[in-house]
């Protein structure tokens, strides 16, 4: 809890973690986590951010809205 980051969204292949606070904070945590490999940082006031990649369906399980209608009844 010292940066008081928080793990947003976790995926197979990435983990978006938000942090909010002065500079030096948030550089201290981006050096720390440099080692693990960062793929994209943002700096800015308020933003929306989409969460984690495009799913996969099984094979032979693609939707449709058929399908889709069939599971909301």
């Amino acid at each position: 809890d010292i940066f008081r980051a928080n793990i947003v969204d976790v995926a197979p292949d990435s983990v978006t973690v938000e942090v909010t606070g002065d500079e030096e904070k948030i550089d201290s945590l981006f050096n720390l986590l440099r080692g693990f490999g960062i793929k994209e940082m943002t700096r800015t006031g308020r933003i929306a951010m989409t969460r984690g990649g495009p799913g996969r369906l099984p094979a032979g399980k693609g939707s449709s809205k058929a399908q889709a209608k069939d599971k909301l009844t």
